[in-house]
């Protein structure tokens, strides 16, 4: 599945976007504002893992923000139990390269009902 975006595309993870999570995500300018179980340093096994978890989503609820065809970063959609069941938890701006930031931002605006 993808979904086109005005100079991004949200996409399914690939093997192949192990490399340059792994460099995105290990940035204290990302794993500082993500929760504490985010691991740092970030290894390349943590991304291999990550995106294995990824392949097994159905249905499919993160997405890479893929620009100029590289993972740039992640947005998605965490579904709560209980009483937020009906009303997904939107979560996406962690995991980003600096350069591509307002990709991430054009993004989460697209998915969001403001």
């Amino acid at each position: 599945m993808e979904l086109q975006g005005t100079g991004f595309t949200l996409r399914e993870w690939r093997l192949d976007d192990a490399a340059e999570l792994q460099k995105q995500a290990d940035n204290p300018n990302v794993y500082n504002y993500l929760m504490d179980s985010f691991p740092h340093p970030y290894t390349m096994d943590d991304a291999v893992n990550w995106i294995n978890l990824m392949l097994k989503q159905n249905p499919i609820l993160v997405f890479v923000i893929d620009i100029e065809g590289k993972l740039a970063g992640a947005i998605g959609l965490e579904m709560r139990y209980d009483i937020y069941q009906k009303a997904p938890l939107l979560a996406g701006r962690g995991i980003l390269g600096k350069r591509h930031y307002d990709g991430s931002r054009k993004a989460n605006d697209q998915l969001c009902f403001h």
